[in-house]
């Protein structure tokens, strides 16, 4: 269940779950490729090196 405790620092009102420590896995966020569908450089992307202007 979860507690009522206030923050000693900020003296602010906190909800404290302690049973959300028992599913870690609900916030897991599946592997996958980050790069593999982008290009190294391209000649449109204003991220890209040398795009920046």
């Amino acid at each position: 269940m979860p507690e009522l405790r206030q923050n000693m620092a900020t003296k602010d009102w906190v909800i404290l779950a302690v049973e959300r420590s028992e599913r870690p896995e609900e916030l897991a966020q599946p592997d996958r490729p980050l790069t593999e569908d982008r290009p190294e450089w391209e000649a449109t992307c204003p991220f890209c090196p040398g795009n920046e202007e």
